[in-house]
């Protein structure tokens, strides 16, 4: 069996349809021998152009087609939680009266050798598996199919009967309300956008929300609907709060000369060739002067501290060493926010006390 090698086979009553397409008898043909050797036939619609030179849409539509003729079943199986399809699932369903094309088909599951026209017996296919992962194709994820897809058959087959499983019709509403919920979600943002850049214009030019209230967002729509980005935003309104006298800006309508489209590419180009380009933000200003207060302040509190401990570490080392020199924190004493130096010498850190006399002796 080391020399078996895959093959596509077409059933008689597939080649015998009248009302299918070659490339239909084929894609049969395909899913037929995917169900007779691994037992499931997942192949994707970009697979299946690839492996016939087709076009992904082309494909779409021949299945279609085999679904509504009933010769084909597809099957779903979604990952855990989600809506994102995992698997489609293609299984073969034969006519019972081969002259009869509109219906009357029975389901079945090709897992027996024996009367398939192969010459094989059903206990023969464990032995053929290592020689045909060899020679089956990828499945959609681009991986070799083998033994283990063999072994794990039966529960594939399991979670398929047990999970629910949405028709083509019903995937496409649970699209469409995706592509609703997405279409929703992006006017929201447009409207926070507004919003965003309306409060940005009333703190950049020092507008109180009493002069323009929240509901003035709409004068910003004709920014928003341009797809002009945020910080292209700020860079104009920075260097017009700049450009405009004080007087200017408290007793103009500055806002609205701001949302004037058809001088916003001039101003555009104004504000980059005076330099404001990804130019940092009110918003940005303001948490860095927070931020630099704060640490100012807690600079100051650390000195504080070492200059509380001083006198703590400098009885802890005449005691230690007999000496009262010792060392200002402004010379050897460690940096007064080193706060592990200064944690072991007020708790009399051996170590840290020889250090420090180490540094003392070598000033003499």
């Amino acid at each position: 069996m080391a020399d078996v090698k895959y093959f596509t086979q077409i059933p008689a009553w597939a080649d015998e349809l009248e009302d299918v397409t070659d490339f239909q008898v084929r894609l049969l043909g395909f899913i037929y021998t995917l169900e007779n050797t691994v037992g499931s036939a997942f192949p994707s619609n970009g697979f299946l152009a690839k492996k016939y030179h087709k076009k992904e849409n082309s494909v779409q539509k021949a299945l279609s087609d085999l679904y509504k003729k009933g010769y084909v079943t597809s099957k779903v199986k979604y990952k855990s939680g989600t809506n994102e399809v995992e698997k489609r699932y293609l299984t073969l369903n034969q006519p019972r009266d081969l002259n009869h094309k509109g219906g009357g088909f029975k389901s079945h599951t090709l897992v027996d050798f024996n009367h398939r026209g192969s010459g094989l017996k059903s206990t023969d296919s464990k032995s053929i598996i290592k020689s045909l992962s060899k020679s089956i194709p990828p499945n959609p994820q681009g991986e070799i199919v083998g033994e283990d897809e063999f072994k794990n058959q039966n529960q594939i087959d399991s979670e398929l009967q047990t999970e629910s499983k949405e028709s083509e019709a019903n995937l496409l509403a649970t699209r469409e309300a995706q592509e609703e919920k997405k279409l929703r979600e992006q006017k929201e943002e447009v409207v926070d956008m507004n919003l965003k850049m309306l409060r940005y214009a009333r703190l950049a030019f020092g507008k109180s929300d009493v002069e323009m209230p929240d509901t003035s967002k709409g004068m910003f729509a004709g920014i928003v609907n341009r797809n002009i980005d945020f910080q292209s935003f700020i860079d104009v309104t920075n260097y017009l709060a700049t450009k405009w006298t004080p007087e200017f800006i408290a007793t103009k309508p500055v806002i609205n000369y701001l949302v004037n489209m058809s001088k916003w590419d001039a101003r555009e180009n104004e504000a980059r060739a005076a330099g404001f380009v990804n130019s940092k933000s009110i918003f940005d200003r303001q948490v860095d002067d927070e931020m630099a207060q704060s640490k100012r302040q807690h600079e100051h509190e650390l000195q504080q501290l070492a200059n509380d401990r001083y006198p703590i570490i400098k009885r802890l080392y005449i005691d230690k060493f007999g000496r009262e020199k010792i060392p200002l924190p402004a010379y050897h004493m460690p940096a007064f926010d080193n706060l592990v130096a200064w944690e072991k010498l007020v708790n009399g850190d051996e170590a840290a006390l020889n250090h420090l006399h180490e540094l003392v002796e070598a000033g003499d």
